[in-house]
């Protein structure tokens, strides 16, 4: 069953990190993440690696170039699948013309349902966004797999971009391949 929006909840969404003073820009690599066929781009690492800075030169990147941005960091809560549908859902309200109708009608349902719903509502956006989950180390095999589901349900010109210890509950071969 998902956890319907609740309006009275603060917003759990950013832009992403602040840079810092000493970051360093890995020109390479945000060209290869920024590339507008990379659907989804993965980053694999042990924590000091800087996905998170990788991510955040990103999202300043698309910020730069126009592009709605949706970033959601996880925490132990998201690795209920219910949860994890309910935080990208009220991190996408910060997106301009966002309207979770399908998302708010699946409240009922299976977690599965709700994530399909979620990435329909994104797919009726007139514009794509760029959404980045970061720390998905957090998820369990169940809330990975739906998320994995929900990227691949995105439609076309939406990117995405997730980070983590291990990415194999994302199931994510389907839209990488």
């Amino acid at each position: 069953m998902t956890i319907p929006l609740s309006p009275h909840r603060p917003v759990r969404s950013q832009q992403g990190p602040t840079p810092l003073p000493s970051e360093i820009h890995r020109t390479h690599l945000l060209a290869g993440l920024s590339h507008p066929d990379r659907r989804v781009a993965a980053l694999i690492a042990p924590a000091g690696y800087g996905k998170t800075t990788l991510l955040g030169q990103l999202a300043r990147a698309a910020h730069a170039a126009g592009q709605p941005i949706a970033w959601l960091t996880l925490t132990h809560d998201e690795a209920d699948p219910a949860r994890l549908a309910q935080e990208l859902a009220r991190t996408c309200q910060s997106l301009p013309d966002f309207q979770s109708e399908r998302y708010r009608a699946s409240a009922d349902q299976s977690p599965e349902a709700a994530f399909t719903a979620l990435a329909r509502d994104l797919n009726d956006l007139p514009h794509n966004l760029l959404l980045i989950v970061d720390q998905t180390e957090m998820l369990g095999g169940t809330s990975g797999a739906c998320l994995g589901t929900f990227l691949a349900s995105l439609g076309e010109g939406h990117r995405s971009a997730v980070a983590g210890f291990d990415l194999t509950p994302l199931r994510l071969g389907r839209v990488l391949a």
